[in-house]
């Protein structure tokens, strides 16, 4: 299995856990724990500005660089970058697309390839006053 297939897995399999105490209803004070793993939940991270890096087994310190996630309006093709840092402090990014669909929601069955960041530059046109 090649290093790419081996970071894809274990981000895909990575179990993020929350914590708290229920804030309304019946059950109000009561604790709960939910944990969930799958590229939905790194998507659910994307959404935060600058989220915390997460520590993943034998990966390294992995960041959600850059994102376009599935929103009504947003087109259908979506994409998240990973920023990761391994023991020795060397950054690699990596790229998982997907599709969004508004009756299915997103769909991250996508390509999970290596990538590097590059500068673009763009001509945009204004009004003039």
């Amino acid at each position: 299995m090649s290093n790419t297939r081996i970071i894809e897995s274990a981000l895909s399999n990575h179990v993020f856990v929350s914590e708290g105490v229920i804030g309304y209803g019946e059950r109000k004070g009561e604790p709960y724990r939910y944990e969930d793993s799958g590229w939905g939940q790194w998507e659910e991270i994307s959404d935060h500005r600058n989220p915390e890096p997460v520590k993943v087994l034998d990966v390294g310190t992995v960041r959600v660089a850059d994102a376009q996630p599935g929103r009504e309006g947003m087109g259908e093709h979506i994409y998240m970058v990973f920023e990761i840092t391994d023991a020795e402090g060397g950054v690699k990014f990596y790229q998982k697309t997907g599709y969004y669909a508004s009756f299915d929601g997103s769909n991250w069955d996508g390509d999970f390839s290596e990538v590097a960041p590059s500068e673009k530059t763009i001509t945009v046109y204004t009004p003039v006053k």
